[in-house]
């Protein structure tokens, strides 16, 4: 960059600091807006972000042990129940009201087994912002939703202590949807996951973690010495890489952590 072009850009940064409320310049930034969520896959839905084109690969891989951390309405756990009847599917919500739309959809399939508790790194009970209206976003931590709320307590239970009692000895795919306790739901497997006993990790990252009180880079300095790769999951692939301070966004977006072993599944992942 030369001297021209640095002045040029101090100017330009200074008048749009300086005319920010300027209709044209706010219409601008709610387009940037867009457009970032957008580079970096922020969706809720299973069928846009990519998830389920991921769980196509795993499948073919073989998928035996499914486990749903936070399966809200249970429409997810059906297409994977649907889509693979030689499949288990261990679905877990802690809301009691989301619990019971979570049985009544998925009753009429035999290989989904629901659970009305939580995970996290320990057992104990914690209080549950339940929000009726929008069931997806409740959380054990006070955020700024505007929606009417709701408080429940519930059971949390450790990962490895759940496992040891259904005898689960391998999980194939583990999805952790839980609005900002994601790490500690991890770090509940934490005897499972170093005895390389789970293949994949799916997990959400939002501004859930601001209130949890971890940063992403937790999550990575984890799964880097438990023998894990880290990847961020888009629409035709998991993208793997490694950790940079600009990934601390609190964007809503799903990682996946693989174990490094499954070299040949890694590879599949990169494109799909």
């Amino acid at each position: 960059m030369n001297i021209k072009d640095s002045a040029a850009r101090v100017k330009l940064v200074k008048f749009i600091s300086s005319n920010r409320q300027n209709p044209l310049l706010k219409l601008f930034y709610k387009f940037s807006l867009y457009y970032i969520k957008a580079f970096n896959n922020v969706s809720y839905n299973s069928v846009e972000n990519g998830e389920l084109k991921m769980f196509s690969v795993l499948k073919k891989d073989g998928c035996e042990h499914f486990i749903e951390c936070g399966a809200n309405d249970g429409l997810d756990a059906v297409h994977y129940a649907k889509n693979s009847p030689e499949m288990t599917v261990y679905a877990l919500e802690i809301v009691p009201p989301t619990f019971e739309v979570l049985q009544n959809n998925t009753k009429d399939y035999t290989n989904i087994q629901c659970f009305n508790f939580g995970l996290g790194k320990k057992e104990e009970t914690i209080s549950i912002t339940h929000f009726p209206e929008a069931s997806y976003l409740s959380s054990n931590y006070k955020t700024s939703r505007e929606y009417k709320s709701e408080f429940y307590e519930c059971q949390v239970k450790s990962g490895d202590n759940f496992c040891f009692e259904n005898k689960i000895d391998y999980i194939d795919f583990l999805k952790i949807d839980v609005e900002g306790m994601d790490f500690e739901v991890i770090l509940g497997f934490d005897q499972m996951i170093s005895q390389e006993k789970i293949k994949v990790i799916q997990f959400e990252y939002t501004d859930g973690f601001i209130y949890a009180g971890y940063f992403l880079k937790n999550v990575f300095d984890y799964f880097s010495s438990k023998n894990y790769v880290i990847g961020k999951l888009y629409p035709n692939k998991v993208e793997f890489l490694e950790y940079d301070y600009q990934l601390d966004n609190f964007y809503s977006v799903n990682y996946v952590a693989v174990n490094k072993n499954k070299t040949h599944l890694i590879e599949k992942l990169q494109s799909f």
